[in-house]
């Protein structure tokens, strides 16, 4: 007994004495304990006294009693919160988004209350794209923006029935949009991910010209009326308007060195008469100006990490919210800020993350949710992506437990740039951007990370093969030299001082094994999985394809303060971070009597995973494996049913891998997995040319009915039938049908799926092939005349033209495809008879002006194409009007 009062009694003393953070967790369950670390990203107060902020995971904080006080609110939802406004202190509503695993989709979340947040509930708009922003003007009119696609190039709507329904704004052209504000219905400004900015005007969104020649990106904009307003972004860009957004000017620059202003992001704007007020990262700092920009006064705050918004009720009243929770306040106009609130104060883990990836998911998982650590990650050279990918990384991250998840917007590189194999030459570009200041820039880029986040533990990329991507190398130099920098040199102006990392580890990767080997396998008590299957979902939300993991994440020490013991099974050994104490959060375990099943469950379904990748979707036994996944969670047998899906389409047994998709959706039809696995089941089943093929293959195949014996649990109104028959040996006429039924069933459970122009264009051929030809030219004929963009109306008018040829060609791209009569050598050549008689098409990157070469050829059976591309070539790229 003594043993276990002494384990008991310890860590309260230990506690006892740390500083509690406002809001700090007792034993919860682990997502409630994330949500009180969870970055806030949005503010609204209706007076001085009734408040939201909401950010990731779902969080919600309300306060009664101007922030004295907050409360923890139930949103029901996981989603990232990326905005909130209330009518009034009852009538409010709150919007995100979250990404479709493997999509690269997203779908809108709209919460709305009647009763202050004292219940949240969900607004149906199943075909809405991930929002940003939302604005209610009274309890009935509200606009929300959000990200462009096909069928909804503006990514802008509004409602007039308090957001039950909403109605899509037109627009010139689809943009991504990364910051709006809306100061009435009929008026509104927003800025895209190229710095354009468009105007709202009550009819449409017209684009107007840029703002600036600055590279640098706009974060937030702020309106105090219909004319004057403000936006704000990377590298201390400020900028003002007078005439409602149609031009710009800069005023007063803010009371910075040349050095501390490129590197201050200014990423949240409050505007009140001639008040103007701006934050950013680091938030050290606030900036006040009482007389519309001519001059600026900074005022100290006690936060380091990132401030993401600030909201002011009139000139003296004001709140800003960031990273870890973080809720400061002011009530003398921003001379002082109080805290209020905060989850934590800075990351115990800072990864550089590789260039072309994400950090390794499952050692997130491993260290932030598992091991409840801060870990926050930054690439200091990231890839050149759509906003919309961008939010999906930080949303991965932060599915995994992780704090923050950024990118240098200064030095983004082509997919050409990153696959460079010389650091130097790879340096010597970026000087060709930045009048050769590229080294220096990086260099403080990386050095006010550190001292903003102040961690413990650095990971690096750690190339050791050759050749390295240079990137990495690149990365890897410069933050040593940072982390050297950092220990007698802070950033006074900024009000960073200097910081001493205690570990520094280098991420390997290609399998190699380092010195430090993180298991990410086993089983966790905190996550009732392990790591990896924890991290699944986030996998999905970055890439396009399904992989297995490798089960354990490979580091190599760097370097240490001395007298700390070497690590080998975790990058933090030796290193204490107390629970609570500002750099890690308080977890629990589960439940004692559920310990031992969970690990028991994790356990098999490792062995299966690994066994799945060692069977090559081997038919004779894999289906066998499938049939074990009855005991585990919707979760982890989805995720290995879709795992042999994959396997048998990997392999070239479609048939095989059309059925287990199929089984997928009827076993686990709310599997994250499920709309993947129904898209590809579409264009499968509507393929002529897979019909084709499957008419001329031989019947004698394996038992391709594996699963026929799974029992499928309760299904929702709208289910998918159980399958009748086999893939395998069906008609032309069958594979149509069952597309259309598919169809018919995403229609009813998955609107927003249903919705893609990808999808509906797939079906229309199969009505095609089903004799109904006129369903699919009246389908062809509402998207050529649709709000989709413009590629998908060419595609429209196209498939019109196809069906109904007429002298005039359609206004798309042709290349003609000559027959040989020859079948080709597949020896990579492109020497042989067949190409040499080919028809070539020339492709030109619009990026960056490289050239690829299509050769098109037939024979009797087949069509063979032949692609010549240079390394690092990106896809974007643009036909000639035709080859003959």
């Amino acid at each position: 007994m003594s043993r276990i009062f002494l384990y008991l009694l310890i860590p309260a003393c230990l506690f006892a004495n740390l500083p509690r953070l406002a809001g700090a967790a007792e034993m919860l369950p682990l997502a409630e304990t994330m949500q009180r670390d969870a970055a806030l990203i949005s503010v609204d107060f209706v007076d001085t006294h009734h408040g939201w902020a909401v950010g990731h995971r779902g969080t919600i904080w309300h306060t009664g009693d101007g922030g004295q006080s907050w409360q923890l609110q139930n949103s029901g939802t996981p989603a990232i919160l990326s905005s909130v406004s209330f009518a009034d202190t009852q009538r409010g509503w709150a919007v995100g988004g979250k990404s479709v695993p493997y999509t690269r989709r997203s779908e809108a979340v709209i919460l709305r209350t009647l009763d202050g947040g004292s219940t949240w509930n969900v607004v149906a708009a199943p075909t809405l794209p991930r929002l940003i922003y939302v604005k209610f003007f009274d309890a009935a009119h509200g606009v929300v923006v959000g990200e462009s696609t096909a069928m909804y190039p503006s990514g802008t709507f509004k409602t007039d029935d308090g957001g039950l329904s909403w109605t899509a704004l037109s627009s010139t052209a689809a943009h991504q949009w990364r910051a709006a504000v809306f100061t009435s219905p009929e008026n509104g400004v927003l800025v895209d991910q190229q710095g354009a900015w468009a105007q709202y005007d009550g009819s449409q969104i017209e684009l107007g010209r840029f703002a600036s020649e600055t590279a640098a990106p706009t974060f937030a904009i702020a309106m105090s009326d219909d004319l004057n307003g403000w936006r704000v972004g990377g590298g201390s860009l400020m900028q003002t308007t007078r005439d409602g957004g149609t031009t710009w000017q800069t005023p007063a620059e803010l009371p910075l060195s040349q050095a501390a202003s490129r590197l201050f992001d200014a990423t949240a704007v409050a505007t009140v008469g001639s008040h103007v007020w701006i934050a950013g990262a680091p938030g050290t700092r606030v900036f006040h100006s009482g007389n519309g920009g001519q001059s600026w006064q900074p005022s100290a705050t006690s936060i380091r990490t990132p401030l993401r918004a600030l909201k002011f009720i009139d000139e003296r009243h004001g709140w800003a919210v960031g990273e870890l929770g973080t809720i400061v306040a002011t009530v003398d106009g921003g001379m002082t800020w109080t805290t209020q609130r905060r989850g934590g104060e800075s990351a115990a883990v800072w990864l550089a993350t590789p260039a072309s990836t994400m950090p390794p998911l499952e050692l997130v998982a491993h260290m932030a949710a598992a091991d409840g650590l801060f870990v926050a990650s930054d690439n200091l050279l990231p890839r050149k992506a759509p906003l919309g990918e961008q939010r999906s990384q930080v949303e991965a991250l932060v599915e995994c437990g992780g704090t923050s998840s950024t990118h240098a917007w200064q030095f983004e590189l082509n997919q050409q740039e990153q696959s460079s194999d010389s650091a130097q030459m790879l340096l010597e570009l970026l000087n060709n951007r930045s009048d050769g200041e590229a080294a220096e820039w990086l260099l403080q880029r990386a050095s006010m990370q550190l001292l903003m986040w102040r961690p413990s533990v650095v990971v690096i990329p750690h190339p050791t093969d050759e050749p390295t991507p240079g990137a990495d190398q690149l990365i890897q130099q410069v933050v040593e030299q940072a982390i050297e920098l950092c220990r007698s040199r802070g950033i006074d102006e900024l009000g960073l001082t200097p910081i001493t990392v205690k570990r520094v580890v280098g991420l390997l990767g290609g399998g190699r094994q380092g010195t430090i080997v993180v298991p990410t396998s086993e089983f966790a008590s905190t996550l009732s999985t392990t790591p990896e299957e924890y991290a699944s979902v986030a996998r999905g939300l970055v890439a396009t394809e399904h992989t297995t993991p490798p089960p354990f994440v490979a580091l190599e020490l760097i370097d240490q303060q001395s007298g700390l013991a070497a690590p080998r099974r975790d990058v933090t050994t030796g290193l204490f971070f107390a629970p609570g104490g500002g750099t890690r959060r308080i977890t629990s375990a589960a439940p004692i009597g559920n310990l031992q099943e969970l690990k028991m469950l994790a356990q098999r379904r490792k062995h299966l995973v690994r066994l799945l990748d060692y069977s090559e979707s081997n038919p004779g036994w894999s289906a066998q494996v499938v049939n074990m996944t009855g005991g585990l969670s919707p979760e982890a047998g989805g995720q290995l049913m879709f795992q042999l899906a994959e396997g048998y389409r990997e392999t070239g047994r479609l048939d095989l891998a059309a059925d287990t998709y199929y089984l997928l959706a009827h076993r686990y039809p709310n599997h994250p997995l499920v709309e993947k696995s129904l898209a590809w089941l579409i264009h499968y089943y509507s393929s002529s040319e897979i019909a084709h093929v499957s008419s001329m293959a031989t019947t004698d195949r394996v038992d391709t009915r594996p699963l026929a014996n799974m029992a499928a649990p309760s299904l929702p109104t709208a289910s998918l039938a159980n399958p009748e028959g086999q893939t395998s040996g069906l008609k032309r006429e069958d594979r149509f049908e069952r597309a259309r039924q598919l169809g018919e069933y995403i229609r009813q459970a998955r609107p927003a799926l249903a919705a893609e122009p990808q999808l509906g264009t797939a079906l229309a051929v199969a009505q095609r092939g089903r004799g109904f030809a006129a369903d699919a030219d009246r389908f062809f004929l509402v998207l050529g005349k649709s709000s989709a963009d413009e590629a998908w109306r060419r595609v429209a008018r196209t498939e019109r033209w196809l069906a109904e040829p007429t002298p005039a060609p359609p206004d798309k791209s042709i290349a003609t495809c000559k027959f040989v009569g020859t079948r080709p050598h597949l020896d990579g050549q492109l020497d042989d008879e067949t190409w040499t008689k080919a028809r070539v098409v020339r492709m030109v990157s619009k990026a960056n002006s490289l050239e690829t070469k299509v050769w098109f050829a037939s024979d009797a059976e087949f069509m063979y194409i032949a692609a010549a591309c240079p390394r690092g070539y990106t896809t974007e790229v643009a036909l000639p009007d035709a080859t003959q």
